[in-house]
């Protein structure tokens, strides 16, 4: 069962860019940067949505570039 995600603009747009190029994102390991309630959290529930794998960093990750 799906949940729905909060409709943000740019969490949506970005969806429909990885839509418009044909970007399978199932399966895939998505690493989101950023947590905040109208970008970061809605993205990754979209993204969960599409049955990718997600990885949330922020802040107070530490060794970012190693965080996926």
């Amino acid at each position: 069962m799906n949940e729905e995600a909060y409709g943000s603009a740019t969490p949506q747009g970005i969806m429909r860019i990885l839509e418009g190029y044909n970007i399978e994102m199932s399966g895939k390991h998505a690493v989101v940067v950023g947590r905040s309630p109208i970008l970061g959290k809605p993205m990754s529930l979209m993204l969960l949505n599409a049955n990718a794998t997600v990885t949330i960093c922020h802040s107070k990750t530490q060794n970012l570039p190693r965080a996926n």
